[in-house]
């Protein structure tokens, strides 16, 4: 491991442990390379561009310089600066600062998700002012139970049965099927 490295693994490890997995779940360094291709910078501008990007992320540079900084180390406009400056805070320091705040507050993250009031789908729909329920209870004897309430039942009589017909042939044969000979050549 160079001094380079070692230097930013240092840095890296000083950070509170909520940026660093933020900076380790955002996949900064392609977003990076999407912003300067399509700011037509050429290979050795965007590992520039990534380079100063990843100095502001890891605290080494402050972000107030970074548009300075493009301009000195990538040799680009102040134009084509500030518009890969204000890409890159929407798309990359932005969402790094969003996801570290979801890993200091997770309970915060989990219930800042509206969820709509659903009501149950089998309930009756009362409107305000009605009442729901009009019938008033009935207390007694059960009419259950009192069999001297009830009428008799009726008397079943036998109702007699049609006789089904007998379809058969007589003689077992269907007089509409004529037995032909067989033709024999």
């Amino acid at each position: 491991m160079n001094e380079d490295n070692k230097l930013i693994q240092d840095q890296f490890s000083k950070l509170p442990p909520e940026l660093q997995k933020a900076i380790q779940t955002v996949p900064w360094k392609s977003s990076i390379k999407e912003i300067a291709l399509l700011n037509d910078l050429n290979f050795e501008q965007v590992s520039l561009v990534e380079r100063e990007t990843m100095f502001v992320i890891y605290g080494f540079e402050n972000p107030a310089d970074y548009i300075g900084n493009l301009v000195r180390e990538v040799h680009v406009e102040e134009e084509v600066a500030t518009t890969i400056a204000g890409a890159v805070n929407e798309k990359i320091f932005n969402l790094i600062s969003l996801k570290a705040e979801e890993f200091s507050n997770p309970q915060v993250a989990a219930s800042s998700t509206p969820m709509p009031e659903v009501a149950p789908a089998n309930l009756p729909m009362v409107e305000p002012g009605e009442i729901a329920h009009t019938v008033q209870h009935v207390e007694g004897q059960s009419t259950i139970n009192n069999k001297q309430s009830m009428p008799p039942e009726p008397k079943k009589e036998a109702i007699p049965l049609a006789k089904i017909p007998d379809y058969r042939y007589k003689g077992g044969k269907d007089p509409y099927r004529a037995s032909f000979p067989l033709l024999s050549p």
